[in-house]
């Protein structure tokens, strides 16, 4: 299932993407980013106000859908 961001989840997660690594997030994000931990896309660092994207986080970016089923599956012994 492909996560539903926000606009103001969407940058705050793109914020995160672009500064490649922990980042110090700003007390007005804090509440937000407590939010998106919970849903697994960024992680905060140990006691303290510093986050990193997760790659949960870089799939609802993007759009993708992290565990995509196949759409068929073919029968057992089945050639080609």
């Amino acid at each position: 299932m492909v996560e539903i961001l926000s606009p103001a989840e969407r940058q705050l997660l793109e914020k995160l993407a672009q500064a490649g690594g922990p980042t110090e997030l700003l007390q007005e994000e804090l509440v937000l980013a407590r939010l998106l931990e919970h849903r697994g896309l960024l992680h905060f660092l140990r006691n303290s106000a510093t986050a990193v994207i997760l790659p949960k986080g870089r799939h609802a970016l993007s759009g993708d859908d992290p565990n995509p089923r196949p759409l068929t599956k073919r029968p057992l012994g089945f050639l080609g």
